[in-house]
């Protein structure tokens, strides 16, 4: 149960009158330099979430428990990490909750590691593979930073090599190629579960659908994620004048057994793009043939 008031080695977030945020693991006799003076961690442990604190250069601060979104964007990075906005919709898209087993292919330094661990959290768990090591050691850096790591099982090696006591819930590939591991995915999920992916390029997005599609999927999705915050002007509302707008691209789907109809369970669209393809290809092979003397052209018979 949590506590009504900082204990050590509780992650905490000190936010200043400037909006400045500030990520803390309190530990008893250390300090804090920041642009607003000194923070003793000592001055944190045992105070209540939620109420002031004075730095020594004479400023106060907020004391406040850390939502997901500060715990993911005040980690140590080593590569392009998946922002709050896009971990929100692959968690949704997952379909993750507290007691699933969530396979992770590619932890790079632990950020969407950090996002899936805090939805399975208390009673399930994340299974991680990295085979850089250096990364894997950051990921786990970071995972104990946030508190979080009793919940992720990270393992260090290739994803073929993953064993696992029980078949993943869903499955996450953040990785340049998610598309040469479905077929070891499909062998360490549940039938129908959820795999999902994060992309930067729309190349890398169509090669994973093309490979979805022959693996065998259904419910096969493609979206973006575009943020626009406001300025909290209840007088003046209106857009803030920067945003984050394209990060990547999240494909999701179900793997199923399609049997001798990969298309069956695709979207209508797919399929109505798959008919069209079909009849123009009857139509230039019909008008080959015609071309080459071998079917004669459809209409009236010559007369005698």
């Amino acid at each position: 149960m949590a506590s009504d008031l900082v204990r050590a080695g509780d992650p905490t977030l000190v936010f200043t009158e400037h909006e400045k945020r500030f990520l803390l693991v309190p530990q008893p006799g250390r300090r804090f330099h920041c642009h607003i003076g000194i923070i003793e961690h000592n001055d944190l442990i045992g105070k209540a979430w939620g109420t002031e604190g004075m730095a020594h250069g004479g400023e106060s601060y907020l004391v406040l428990r850390p939502a997901l979104e500060d715990l993911m964007l005040h980690l140590k990075r080593a590569t392009q990490v998946i922002y709050p906005k896009d971990a929100a919709l692959l968690v949704q898209r997952l379909g993750i909750r507290s007691g699933s087993v969530v396979l992770e292919a590619g932890t790079g330094s632990g950020v969407m590691t950090t996002a899936l661990a805090w939805a399975v959290a208390p009673h399930g768990r994340v299974v991680t593979c990295e085979q850089n090591e250096a990364m894997y050691q950051q990921a786990q850096r970071n995972l104990e930073r946030t508190g979080l790591v009793r919940w992720v099982d990270a393992r260090l090696g290739y994803l073929a090599e993953c064993v696992l006591d029980q078949p993943a819930d869903a499955a996450l590939l953040d990785m340049r190629e998610p598309w040469r591991v479905l077929g070891i995915v499909r062998s360490l999920v549940q039938p129908g579960s959820v795999v999902a992916a994060f992309l930067p390029t729309t190349n890398q997005v169509s090669q994973q659908v093309r490979s979805l599609e022959e693996t065998g999927c259904a419910d096969l999705k493609v979206e973006e994620v575009l943020v626009r915050r406001y300025k909290p002007v209840p007088d003046r509302l209106r857009p803030e004048d920067q945003m984050t707008a394209h990060t990547g691209y999240v494909v999701s789907g179900r793997l199923v057994d399609t049997g001798h109809e990969p298309l069956r369970w695709l979207s209508r669209e797919r399929r109505r793009y798959a008919s069209r393809q079909e009849a123009t290809l009857r139509y230039r092979q019909r008008k080959a043939e015609q071309a080459s003397g071998e079917v004669r052209p459809r209409g009236r018979r010559p007369l005698p």
